[in-house]
């Protein structure tokens, strides 16, 4: 079960979906791989890519997905970084505040 869902976001994103097409936490597509660019402001983007990344480090505090989610917005400066990328940016990143 994902841990955060559309409604838990803080920033105002654009939605390659209607509202209620599909399940507001069920936004991942098996075409999302690591080499797929990240796109920050499309939703289903960040949504899926926060929980992906929470399950994979064991996160299940929803105050530090949504921290992440601020970090995704406000901290991360280059806009051409593949899933990958980001998600290694985000482990030195966290480090460095930890």
């Amino acid at each position: 079960m994902p841990l955060i869902d559309r409604s838990d976001l803080k920033y105002d994103y654009t939605w390659q979906t209607k509202p209620a097409s599909k399940p507001r936490s069920s936004t991942q597509t098996e075409s999302e791989t690591d080499s797929q660019l990240f796109r920050r402001q499309e939703g289903d983007q960040v949504l899926s890519f926060i929980n992906d990344y929470t399950r994979r480090e064991g996160i299940s505090d929803k105050l530090e997905a949504l921290e992440i989610e601020r970090l995704l917005r406000d901290e991360l400066k280059n806009k051409d970084m593949t899933r990958r990328e980001v998600r290694l940016w985000l482990n030195e990143h966290r480090k460095e505040r930890a």
